[in-house]
């Protein structure tokens, strides 16, 4: 099956992939990464869900797919990608706690979503959250700065709730605050 061209943008924020994909990323976070406990499972994991991929695509092959057969694979696209992502976290934490005191990771540069979530897990852990409304917030600078720079990033609400464990409507009113 050939499959269209799709801007990664547009499926990201106009079809809305970031909700399963943040779905995705918070439901193994609760399940299956927690057993990862070495670079053999996790690689052992990976080629699985990659054979299972496979075996979904092969399926497209066929004339005529059918509908169910297509969100499968995409289920399981997006599963492959949040367990890389949760990797690259894993692999990101294990990089900076192994630096040398002169060679440390630079984690309030954050490059990718997984590294987003670190720094915001730092600032968790220094007892800057967690706030449950917008008024614990409304003294939290640390916090509020760190909203604020998630979404100029063009990080999704949806994953800023992830990130910081705060309500929809709380990030929402912070936001409207600038």
């Amino acid at each position: 099956m050939k499959l269209p061209h799709c801007p990664w943008k547009q499926a990201w924020h106009d079809d809305q992939v970031s909700e399963k994909f943040i779905q995705e990323l918070a439901k193994l976070e609760k399940t299956q990464v927690k057993e990862l406990d070495s670079s053999a499972r996790w690689m052992e994991q990976l080629v699985v869900e990659l054979g299972q991929l496979a075996q979904n695509m092969i399926q497209l092959e066929q004339d005529n797919p059918h509908a169910p057969q297509m969100t499968l694979a995409f289920d399981r696209s997006v599963k492959l990608a949040a367990l890389a992502t949760h990797l690259a976290g894993a692999l990101h934490q294990a990089r900076a706690s192994a630096a040398k005191p002169g060679e440390a990771w630079d984690a309030s540069r954050p490059h990718t979503m997984a590294q987003a979530v670190e720094a915001a897990a730092h600032q968790t852990q220094a007892g800057n959250f967690p706030a449950q409304d917008h008024a614990h917030l409304s003294g939290n600078a640390p916090m509020r700065r760190t909203i604020h720079s998630l979404a100029d990033r063009g990080v999704s609400i949806s994953e800023i709730e992830v990130i910081t464990g705060h309500p929809r409507h709380v990030i929402e009113a912070i936001l409207a605050d600038r």
